[in-house]
Order: C-alpha cells, then sequence, then structure tokens
C-alpha cells in the first residue's frame, strides 16, 4: 500500500513527504466551479410565433385627392396561425367626409405577412376584405352598402419589454357595391389610406 501511494504522489507532483491526509486535503480538479451570476436582462417574448395572439387597436385617414376623407377607429383581434402569419377580424367605425357627410361601420377579415423580423420590428404586407354598410350613400351617387378591400404594407416596432408593439401602415383603400346595383350605381372610392396602431400581445 505505500508503494502505491509513493507511485501516485510521484504522479501527481506531491512532495516525497507529504502524507495521504495531506493529500486527500487538496482540491480535486473534478470539483464543480460555481455556478457564474447570470447578470443578463431577460429576453423579450418571441414575435410572430404560431398560436400566440394579439389585441389590436388604432386609427385609420384615407384620402382620394378629391376633396373626399373616410377616417375610422378600429379593433382587431389576431392570431399567428404559422410563424409569421396572422390572421384576424376587424370591427371599425367611420366617419365619411363627401358632399354628403355621413358615417358607417365595416366588419372585416385581416391577414398579414411579416415577411422580413428583426429583433425589435418586422416588416409585413397585408390584405383584407371587409363589408361596409352607412347612413347614407358612399361615394355620394353610390349606395349605403359596400365591400371594402385592402391591399398595404407596414412596419411593427417593439415599444415595451412586454413585445406591445407600434404599427405603422400604407395601403390601398377602396369603396365599392361591386355592381349590385348595376353598373351606374357602383362608382367607387379609391384612395390612399393610413394608419397607426398598438398590438397588445393577450
Amino acid at each position: 500500500m505505500q508503494a502505491l501511494a509513493a507511485i501516485a504522489m510521484i504522479l501527481t507532483g506531491a512532495p516525497a513527504n507529504a502524507s495521504l491526509a495531506d493529500e486527500a486535503s487538496r482540491p480535486s480538479i473534478l470539483t464543480p466551479l460555481p455556478p457564474i451570476a447570470d447578470d443578463a436582462e431577460p429576453r423579450p417574448p418571441t414575435f410572430g410565433v404560431a398560436g400566440t395572439s394579439r389585441f389590436i387597436a388604432g386609427i385609420r385617414g384615407a384620402q382620394d385627392f378629391e376633396e373626399n376623407t373616410d377616417v375610422s377607429l378600429f379593433a382587431q383581434q389576431t392570431w399567428f396561425v404559422v410563424d409569421d402569419v396572422e390572421i384576424g377580424a376587424e370591427v371599425a367605425g367611420w366617419w365619411i367626409f363627401q358632399d354628403d357627410d355621413t358615417w358607417g361601420v365595416s366588419s372585416s377579415l385581416v391577414v398579414r405577412y411579416h415577411f422580413y423580423q428583426q429583433p425589435t420590428w418586422s416588416v409585413f404586407a397585408e390584405g383584407g376584405i371587409g363589408l361596409f354598410i352607412a347612413a347614407d350613400n358612399v361615394p355620394d351617387d353610390g349606395t349605403s352598402f359596400g365591400f371594402m378591400p385592402r391591399f398595404g404594407i407596414g412596419t411593427s416596432m417593439r415599444i415595451d419589454d412586454r413585445d406591445t408593439r407600434l404599427m405603422l401602415g400604407i395601403h390601398w383603400h377602396h369603396i365599392s357595391n361591386a355592381r349590385l346595383n348595376g353598373e351606374a350605381r357602383n362608382p367607387a372610392r379609391d384612395a390612399i389610406g393610413l394608419y397607426a396602431a398598438i398590438a397588445v400581445p393577450i
């Protein structure tokens, strides 16, 4: 046994006169190191993951450059059905400024594809189709019922640690009745629409 202990001292570099007790008190190279403190800030939630949802509220304005302006307050509930693609339902109240000013309401289906993503912002393409009912004809020589298709692009920007997002967009704004009352009663409203909204994860 003493011979084995001597060989072990030689291999480990221990002095020849070191006792087994001294050797036992040496820290082992297998002793685990203390954990390193993690001072990093928590990462924000991943945006656009399938299964997540958002509530969105905002304001929209559209101008056809012919003295007609449409303004709405809207709310959306959206779901990411696959990564980066969200589908949702929208309701909106409208104020229509034309020769005979009026108001209306709409309900729309919206689809948004965030095709370019960075950690704190994204760029998206979107489209939608909706039904519109007004208290008077829109346009003036049209009908009080119409369809509201739209296509556009926009960006979302993270504004807090919860991943609340500011959304800005521009799109083609259209109102027409798809010739349901004949060609003469289908004067379409085409305009450039801009909107700003806040999207909250839920």
